[in-house]
């Protein structure tokens, strides 16, 4: 996006104020915190926990990849920034 966003001013498609009026901290610092907290659950080790307990009642592999991909597809849009920013 960086790239993007220099190559706009440098071939004069837009201004260099009007790049920087375009600038919204409110998503910068929401991003900022989203991924400081998706880090630190991280790293508690509680999504490694949840997905433990979740898949492990499930023996058959075909089982187990159905159960996985709709856990995954409700907690992305629980949880993913991008949910979250176009709402």
């Amino acid at each position: 996006m960086m790239i993007g966003a220099a190559l706009m001013v440098l071939i004069g498609i837009t201004s260099v104020s009007d790049a920087y009026a375009s600038i919204d901290f409110d998503v910068i610092f929401f991003h900022i915190g989203m991924f400081g907290i998706v880090a630190n659950v991280e790293r508690s080790g509680l999504l490694g926990s949840l997905m433990f307990r979740l898949l492990s009642p499930f023996k058959h592999p075909r089982s187990l990849l159905i159960t996985f991909v709709f856990i995954m597809g409700f907690l992305s849009a629980l949880m993913v920034k991008d949910t979250m920013v176009g709402s």
